[in-house]
């Protein structure tokens, strides 16, 4: 496997100047014939008690490795518990549960779509077309990408372009590679929104819509209030102080060109799951408020901003992997021709985010971005991530912004594992993760024992959330832990890890927080820490991300949740739940013992 290894990394480095993709692809064959005899194993380096391990034992771990924390993952002053094998391709070969994600190989490229969810979707179109004066609505060619290994991608130039309906698009100052487009895929025709619209006609659907309300907006500009809130049609630059609780929202329809099925790859982290998201919170008219801006205008982060964090080889991995065409990497994470650009632009979201806020402009700021970012370490992917996203914030406003402390809020269904890692010996960076607990639970990281390393011992904090776990087990937590913490170390700058995967809707996982909970754990926040934080969106792989981020919206804004849904209680259920809620308090009691600022505050 360390062979294998060091082949792919070689390659994808362009340390192979003078080795085609053939005699690669010879040696890798060699390599995983040998990797399946248990050849390889007797003589790897990441087996340093020389036992035999075959690929059948990987795939069937023991019931100690999935029940308990392994025996050779172990958590020392070095870091936090890791399990042997490469940084990079280990995963690959060993099979890892994810209850969130299913990937699986289509045998064609066409993605079916159900012909009622097409009708909802044009509905949609067709009432926000009825506001908006035909004239005025812009087009968007659709990113619909082929698969391309050896051509180079071609920067989009900036300025404007028309289509065949010489209709003018705006392409904003941008680096992201161009989208072509694909006669094969059943791509509508430019400057055409009719009732019936496929799932590639729905990708961007919403810029075309947004373009038109822009410029609906410029034509009516809103006039000062009595109140004095501030227009939304003012430009950042010109805002010198701004209303208490004002909110920016970033997103970016560029990150549809990120999609598995591109690759013939079917998984749940997929485009639509944040595209519909901006949909509901569209047709909710949350925008419409003074209080909110909507921000799509935002650069990639840059390679120094990435390296604040992440290994120069690795990003050049990622980098040189996109180049060559993409592929699935193992452990539910994949790569497509545009990925690269897509990931540094949702890290360049959540600089733009910081910088906003740091600033003084916002109070909060809430960032839909993917790929999601949480599990990527300093030279590793994972769980659908590749940089990550919050700890380049966070090094970005310590060296930037000068905030010396930051404190990042993971609660997300997953372990946030590779922020731990990236912070595990740095005291100015406080992680605090509430998850399902990770025996036998994706990523099996995030065990109450690991606390940190060196002089960041006590400043990495899991709380494990027991299966079954809901609002009342998590308000305990944030109570319990989370507040105390706040209050203990007094951040300069709080970033969440937002993923929705745990709510009680979400599949495969085995948490049931209702939006209540979500609502209630930023309200929390907020009443302790009034500015200076910011949400990204991690996980959350059901139809209802949008819904959920309006509480979340509303929580900073200090209203009520606008969500109202409640979970069915049954007798046999009420009495399980009391030993739910026995167990997160014996999993908080845990924490308190191991976090030294918890005695602090105690005392």
């Amino acid at each position: 496997m360390k062979a294998l290894n060091d082949v792919m990394s070689s390659y994808f480095n362009d340390q192979l100047q003078d080795t085609n993709l053939s005699d690669v692809s010879h040696e890798v064959t060699k390599l995983l014939e040998e990797i399946k005899d248990g050849i390889a194993s007797d003589t790897s380096d990441d087996n340093p008690d020389n036992l035999p391990v075959t690929l059948e034992e990987v795939k069937q771990p023991s019931q100690e490795i999935s029940e308990n924390i392994p025996d050779d993952a172990t958590a020392t002053d070095d870091g936090p518990l890791t399990l042997p094998g490469n940084a990079l391709f280990s995963d690959a070969f060993r099979e890892v549960e994810f209850q969130s994600v299913d990937i699986a190989i289509q045998e064609d490229d066409r993605v079916s779509v159900k012909d009622e969810d097409d009708l909802i979707y044009s509905k949609i179109v067709s009432e926000a077309l009825k506001a908006v004066p035909k004239q005025v609505v812009a087009t968007v060619l659709d990113p619909v990408v082929k698969k391309s290994v050896n051509k180079p991608v071609e920067p989009v130039p900036s300025g404007e372009i028309k289509d065949s309906s010489d209709t003018p698009v705006i392409i904003a100052n941008s680096s992201v590679s161009p989208l072509p487009v694909s006669a094969d895929k059943g791509v509508h025709s430019p400057g055409q929104l009719t009732p019936s619209i496929n799932k590639a006609t729905r990708k961007d659907s919403f810029l075309n819509i947004k373009a038109a309300l822009e410029v609906k907006q410029k034509a009516f500009p809103k006039k000062k209030d009595s109140k004095g809130d501030v227009p939304d049609n003012v430009p950042d630059a010109a805002i010198k102080t701004v209303s208490s609780g004002k909110i920016a929202f970033l997103y970016s329809g560029k990150h549809t060109a990120h999609n598995p099925s591109v690759l013939s790859i079917k998984t749940f982290e997929v485009p639509d799951r944040i595209t519909k998201a901006m949909w509901y919170l569209e047709k909710s008219n949350i925008f419409q408020s003074s209080r909110y801006s909507l921000v799509d205008d935002f650069p990639m982060a840059s390679e120094k901003d990435l390296l604040r964090v992440h290994d120069d080889s690795y990003i050049r991995f990622v980098s040189n992997y996109a180049l060559n065409g993409g592929g699935f990497l193992g452990d539910s994470t994949y790569i497509t021709p545009h990925t690269y650009d897509i990931a540094k632009l949702a890290a360049g979201a959540a600089v733009k985010a910081g910088d906003m806020v740091a600033g003084g402009q916002y109070s909060f700021s809430f960032v839909m971005t993917r790929p999601p970012g949480h599990h990527a370490g300093r030279n590793r992917y994972g769980g659908f991530c590749l940089f990550n996203n919050a700890a380049v914030l966070a090094r970005y406003l310590q060296e930037v912004k000068g905030i010396e402390k930051i404190m990042i809020l993971d609660w997300d269904a997953h372990a946030g594992d590779g922020t731990m890692e990236i912070f595990y010996d740095d005291p100015t960076v406080l992680t605090v993760s509430l998850h399902r607990d990770p025996h036998g639970f994706y990523p099996r990281r995030g065990f109450t024992k690991e606390t940190g390393s060196k002089a960041g011992k006590g400043y990495s904090v899991n709380v494990e959330m027991p299966p079954g776990s809901g609002d009342a087990e998590y308000m305990f937590a944030f109570d319990e832990v989370v507040l105390p913490l706040i209050e203990s170390f007094s951040p300069g700058f709080i970033i969440c890890s937002c993923g929705f995967d745990a709510y009680y809707k979400e599949k495969n996982v085995g948490l049931n927080l209702t939006s209540e909970g979500f609502h209630g754990m930023t309200s929390k926040v907020r009443s302790v820490h009034s500015s200076n934080f910011v949400l990204l969106m991690e996980g959350g792989y059901h139809d209802l991300n949008g819904q959920l981020c309006h509480s979340v919206l509303n929580a900073l804004e200090g209203k009520p949740n606008p969500m109202h849904d409640t979970l069915e209680v049954s007798s046999f259920r009420q009495n399980q739940q009391k030993q739910i809620f026995a167990d997160a308090m014996n999993k908080v009691n845990e924490v308190k013992k191991v976090i030294p600022m918890l005695h602090e505050v105690l005392v």
